[in-house]
């Protein structure tokens, strides 16, 4: 598999029409002033090749210029053990430096609805995603990943106890 970025400049192309004959949905686009960028995971060269190809001007569109700026191998989805599946809540934070040490801070609705407190560990894990981007997974249950098996949680809420 391929991650490939594209450089549009100039008039843009229906991107929606074009990306939707892309057998996944792994891509992003962001705009940095007059310039269009498009991150798209695509499965050989082939199909770099032709999107490329859909994307240069035609007759209507002579202004347009498209380029590859960054061509990567990433391996495919298979190779992943786990799947993820985000929910609706999500938050931006920022790092932050004490001393030596760089933290992020959880929001309060996160950690109230998670039972966390202070003290408490948390085991994370550096990753990448489909796109080849860097992740940080924090799994907010006190418990180390457990590569496919099911583990049950038993951990009590001192609130619920009586």
């Amino acid at each position: 598999m391929l991650r490939v970025k594209y450089k549009i400049e100039g008039e843009k192309p229906d991107l929606l029409k074009i990306l939707s004959k892309i057998p996944n949905e792994d891509f992003s686009v962001h705009e940095d002033g007059a310039t269009l960028y498009l991150t798209v995971v695509l499965p050989d060269n082939q199909s770099m090749i032709e999107l490329l190809r859909r994307m240069k001007p035609k007759k209507f569109r002579l202004s347009t210029q498209v380029s590859i700026v960054n061509k990567q191998i990433v391996p495919g989805k298979e190779t992943y053990d786990q799947k993820f599946e985000f929910n609706q809540l999500g938050y931006k934070t920022r790092v932050q430096r004490r001393g030596y040490s760089f933290f992020v801070a959880l929001n309060k609705l996160i950690a109230l609805g998670n039972n966390i407190n202070k003290g408490k560990q948390l085991y994370a894990y550096v990753g990448r995603d489909t796109l080849g981007r860097n992740m940080l997974v924090v799994y907010l249950d006190g418990f180390p990943r457990n590569n496919g098996q099911i583990v049950e949680s038993e951990e009590s809420t001192p609130f619920l106890e009586e």
